[in-house]
């Protein structure tokens, strides 16, 4: 008996289609400076890296963190996935797919499309700068910006 019925949940489970976990769960997410050894710590940490990001403010490129980003995949069927930064260099693990990268920083929005190619290589850079002045263009406001504005 105990085994029929462990065979019939055997044969219910392979006929069962997968649950597909969301592979921007277990994304590798490291940010830090933009000095050589920052650089070269990121680098050794993240090895696998398909996509480098940077953020910067004002003509003369001063580098920033607390940026809020949010990637939105284009057609994969996964779900966003969002960080604040705590460098102005970030280097990620994203799968492969294109994707609409969504930033927030001091009041100013910005977004541009990344796609990450299915054969591995040099990650992919993403340079965003934004001004130096506190602006209100953000069409959308971050989660975390709101939390500040509150007394």
């Amino acid at each position: 008996m105990k085994s029929s019925i462990a065979l019939a949940a055997a044969l219910l489970l392979a006929g069962a289609p997968a649950l597909a976990a969301n592979p921007l769960e277990t994304v590798d997410v490291l940010c830090g400076g933009i000095a050589a050894e920052e650089t070269e710590r990121l680098v050794d940490e993240v090895r696998g890296a398909t996509i480098s990001l940077e953020f910067f403010s004002g003509t003369k490129g001063n580098y920033v963190k607390d940026v809020d980003v949010l990637f939105m995949p284009v057609e994969a069927p996964i779900e966003a996935f969002g960080i604040v930064t705590d460098g102005p260099r970030c280097l990620l693990e994203l799968p492969p797919g294109e994707y609409l990268v969504f930033t927030w920083f001091n009041g100013h929005s910005r977004k541009t499309n990344a796609v990450i190619p299915a054969s591995r290589g040099a990650p992919i850079r993403v340079s965003l700068g934004f001004p130096e002045d506190s602006g209100s263009d953000a069409l959308l406001v971050p989660i975390s910006a709101q939390k500040e504005a509150t007394p």
